[in-house]
């Protein structure tokens, strides 16, 4: 039934579900935006990468860049699947990203020796707060093993004007310092990589409370390495933590259409493709000749 009502619902030009119109029309008003900024009115393609949302299917996404006149680009990776935010942070910050990106098997050679980054990724915007474990070597593969999003914890609810204001920014903080603690124990190995994201992520009161749960969470590093992996203290302008994901999102979108789609041609088929050779017979041995053929006269079989 549901199937049906989907089917029917984009016959007659609607939004197949009311996600896909919500979803929808946050796309239509970016590609107004991009269109406006670049002056012309020709973005027919792009590449979505969205936070964990458990009701949204890759298909629901399909149906938003159908609905919207777009179509989905897709990685040789990501064919059928989504594109986390965590894993385009991941490769907007610089890592996970291979050299070759034109040639699959040396970019994936390359992949293969990328060390496994245990990445907590924080997110706080006004509305909610979420914190993520995942785990990746190369930027396309994130396994997810832990998500959280509390929206009691966005920057909206920050107590003020109370009549004990201070007792309550306190427990705040502290909720959420516990949050990424718990989330952070999920960890399979040692965390190194800190991804921050969200309009408000430069908050002085969030990145105190972001160190002091590193603090519990890495009881044996020092305060320097825990300060090498806040990334809001090298932020350059490029690396902005509102913008990281669409960085990331942007360099994968190039590479999905600079790459070959899930093949490389092997070397023979070009050769195969040559006109056919007329070899005379005095140009040859008899013994090559043998060999240009399949025939192995000794044991009397054709190979």
């Amino acid at each position: 039934m549901a199937r049906a009502k989907r089917r029917w619902n984009k016959l007659c030009g609607r939004p197949s579900t009311p996600e896909v119109g919500t979803i929808a029309k946050l796309v239509k008003k970016l590609r107004t935006a991009v269109d406006e900024k670049l002056e012309h009115n020709r973005t027919k393609k792009a590449l979505l990468t969205i936070p964990y949302l458990p009701g949204v299917s890759y298909e629901d996404l399909e149906d938003v860049m159908e609905y919207t006149g777009l179509t989905m680009l897709s990685t040789h990776k990501h064919i059928g699947d989504k594109i986390s935010e965590v894993s385009a942070a991941f490769a907007g910050s610089g890592y996970g990203l291979c050299e070759h990106y034109d040639n699959i098997d040396a970019c994936e050679n390359e992949e293969a020796d990328m060390p496994v980054s245990h990445i907590l990724a924080l997110s706080l915007s006004q509305t909610s707060f979420s914190a993520a474990y995942t785990y990746m070597q190369a930027a396309y593969r994130s396994i997810l093993e832990k998500e959280t999003t509390r929206f009691d914890l966005g920057l909206q609810n920050f107590p003020t004007n109370g009549k004990d204001s201070e007792g309550e920014e306190a427990l705040y903080w502290s909720r959420m310092r516990v949050t990424i603690v718990e989330v952070g124990r999920t960890s399979r190995g040692i965390l190194t990589t800190l991804l921050v994201l969200g309009e408000n992520a430069d908050n002085s009161s969030f990145v105190r409370t972001v160190q002091e749960a590193l603090r519990e969470l890495l009881p044996d590093a020092s305060t320097q390495d825990i300060s090498k992996m806040l990334l809001l203290w090298k932020w350059d302008g490029e690396a902005e933590p509102l913008y990281l994901a669409a960085r990331g999102a942007a360099e994968l979108a190039k590479r999905a259409q600079e790459a070959p789609a899930g093949c490389k041609e092997p070397v023979h088929c070009a050769e195969n493709r040559a006109p056919a050779k007329i070899i005379l017979s005095n140009q040859v041995s008899l013994s090559e000749g043998r060999q240009r053929v399949g025939l192995n006269f000794d044991d009397g079989v054709r190979t």
